[in-house]
């Protein structure tokens, strides 16, 4: 529909639907026409004619009104995107062609209705007072970043003595009716199961402690039912019996990590990494914060449709990742309220942009892979060669603008600093994990 103006009527129907009627002329569905005329005559078969010299005009006798509906599917799609672009309109979903009726002069007039994203109007994005928590790492943090990396570097001996508290076993456990006859299908082989004297596992310990490899024992544990608690019976056949051995928290340790010649150096670095994360949680945290207080300040309804396509779309994504234990409706009550939050927050991030002329640059790009390549020590001139992916390079776009827009926020916020303890990390965090 290049090079043409098309005649369009514009009818706010609702808040968010618009009616639209638009008028074709005979000279604009002409071209349509004449592609499907050739269509018609290069497969059309009549006798006395051969295949492809049928006369347009015998075509245009035997099958005019149907090529002409033809005509005007074809023209349809091309003149939507024409009137959306020319209205500027953004909508949530595919246009309902309502109607359309030949005009006298031969030409056509559409009648379909769409719905819209919602115009908003910023009232106040700027000068936000909100609270950024601060979380500062001390020695009990690094001695617990410590303590995990022996963990991970701890070797398993296997003991041949009887097994004691915090061992380790492998067994099969088969399941036993109550009169000790195996269950069919509830054997469970090669399970790892530490000898711990919590509150989960206590009661297996303690049936379990001096038990050797080769040994068999039957167990009876309480477990969780539907409505009360049930006993469950086991034999539980140990195949081996394992010692976990924690290497020494010394300078041998922090050299056999890589890049340290001694303990004291690896202290730092972990505290080092330790700040730098609790940094990015404590952002994350303010991020989440502003939109909240954007959204706070700025209400507007989104059309339904809007808010289905995006739950629709969730849905069928988490399909793809794992199976659903839920129905579509729990799932759409469970993600409502963050689907409409995310929603908002980017029709109002669109509109800071706009309002702002917040741009990702070249230079901006570069500074981000170079950031990651110094540290992940990647060659950043083979991260640029993997960003020339028009996927990869919109995501980073994508990610990149949003961190100019919440710079922008922060910058132009009265952030107020709160420091939190250790009993209050966790409770701080969950709302932003939520998101």
């Amino acid at each position: 529909m290049k090079g043409n103006t098309l005649d369009i009527k514009v009818k706010q129907e609702d808040k968010f639907k618009k009616n639209l009627e638009v008028t074709l002329t005979k000279e604009e569905l002409q071209p349509y026409l004449d592609k499907i005329y050739r269509e018609y005559q290069k497969k059309v078969q009549l006798e006395g004619f051969r295949k492809g010299k049928v006369p347009i005009s015998l075509i245009k006798k035997m099958f005019g009104s149907v090529i002409e509906e033809e005509a005007v599917d074809k023209a349809f799609d091309e003149i939507y995107k024409e009137v959306i672009r020319k209205e500027n309109l953004k909508p949530v979903a595919p246009a309902t062609l309502n109607n359309y009726e030949r005009l006298p002069e031969g030409g056509v007039k559409f009648t379909l209705s769409v719905e819209v994203e919602p115009e908003i109007e910023l009232k106040k994005y700027k000068d936000l007072t909100v609270e950024k928590e601060i979380y500062e790492i001390d020695d009990e943090d690094v001695e617990l970043a410590l303590q995990d990396i022996r963990e991970q570097m701890a070797v398993m001996n296997t003991i041949e003595d009887g097994a004691k508290e915090n061992h380790f076993i492998v067994a099969d456990f088969q399941e036993l009716d109550e009169s000790g006859v195996p269950v069919i299908g509830k054997k469970f082989e090669d399970r790892y199961v530490q000898l711990k004297a919590d509150d989960f596992t206590r009661e297996l310990t303690d049936q379990l402690i001096g038990v050797k490899p080769g040994e068999t024992r039957r167990v009876k544990l309480t477990v969780e039912g539907k409505d009360n608690h049930e006993t469950k019976y086991y034999n539980v056949m140990v195949k081996e019996v394992k010692e976990k051995h924690l290497p020494e928290l010394d300078d041998e340790l922090a050299k056999d990590l890589g890049n340290f010649s001694n303990l004291d150096e690896l202290k730092e670095d972990l505290r080092r990494r330790l700040t730098e994360e609790e940094e990015r949680k404590s952002r994350d945290y303010l991020r989440h914060a502003i939109i909240d207080e954007i959204i706070k300040q700025n209400p507007f309804d989104l059309p339904e449709k809007m808010v289905e396509t995006a739950l629709n779309r969730l849905y069928e994504d988490s399909e793809k990742q794992e199976k659903q234990e839920i129905s579509r409706e729990e799932f759409n009550e469970k993600m409502r309220a963050n689907v409409i939050w995310n929603l908002k927050w980017m029709l109002i991030k669109e509109k800071i942009v706009e309002l702002e002329n917040i741009q990702v640059t070249d230079e901006d790009i570069n500074q981000y892979l170079e950031k990651i390549a110094r540290e992940r020590n990647l060659d950043v001139n083979e991260l640029k060669r993997k960003i020339q992916n028009p996927q990869t390079l919109s995501r980073v776009k994508f990610d990149l603008l949003e961190d100019k827009v919440i710079d922008f926020l922060i910058q132009h916020s009265k952030i107020k600093e709160r420091k939190i303890t250790k009993k209050d990390l966790e409770k701080a965090r969950q709302l932003t994990a939520t998101v």
